[in-house]
């Protein structure tokens, strides 16, 4: 199967928590950068998905690719439109900078459920009965039907993962995808992951 281009999404704004998510250093490391390291080994190559605001931000030695002006404010969508419009040839490994517990044997199992018939390929959560979007493959093939959405004003990721029956994955472990998006949710997750240690 044809080789993946990870993608690190870290454009968001970050409203709830009052923070840019992918600076905060969960493993010593912003959490951004943590994240380029752990899909370069799985990844033909890796960028970090950023908001036109952070690209200079973005350290030295790690590549990006900023959202299009043209896909301002519509969400996650905006990344893999943005990627794609740089690599229409590729395939997206994307995983959000919002997951600090996500391990590097998650993406493999993740990776190794693809199958060429897919269009996506995402872990899914059974108990909420919705599709991680930001812990997802979306195959070259996807790409014109994001297009079509984006010019028919329809950005959700989730509702794509739908329509196209995309590939459910079982997390191994559910607290690997637990999303931190608050202070509170920080602090938790802060004393959570020194258990673990």
């Amino acid at each position: 199967m044809q080789s993946l281009t990870g993608l690190v999404v870290c454009g968001g704004r970050s409203s709830r928590m009052g923070t840019d998510k992918g600076l905060i250093a969960w493993h010593g490391i912003a959490q951004r950068l943590f994240l380029y390291r752990m899909l370069e080994p799985l990844c033909k190559k890796v960028f970090i998905s950023c908001n036109a605001g952070q690209a200079d931000s973005i350290e030295s030695g790690y590549d990006h690719i900023a959202d299009d002006k043209k896909y301002c404010d519509i969400g996650p969508m905006a990344a893999l439109l943005s990627a794609f419009n740089k690599y229409p040839g590729d395939s997206f490994l994307i995983v959000g900078c919002d997951y600090p517990f996500i391990k590097e044997e998650d993406i493999i199992q993740l990776i190794n459920n693809r199958n060429e018939n897919d269009n996506a390929i995402s872990f899914f959560n059974e108990v909420t009965g919705f599709y991680e979007p930001l812990l997802a493959i979306y195959e070259n093939k996807i790409s014109d039907l994001l297009f079509h959405d984006f010019y028919l004003r329809q950005f959700s990721l989730q509702n794509i993962l739908r329509r196209t029956g995309a590939r459910k994955v079982n997390p191994i472990d559910m607290q690997h995808f637990k999303s931190i998006d608050t202070p509170g949710d920080q602090l938790t997750a802060v004393e959570q992951l020194k258990s673990r240690k």
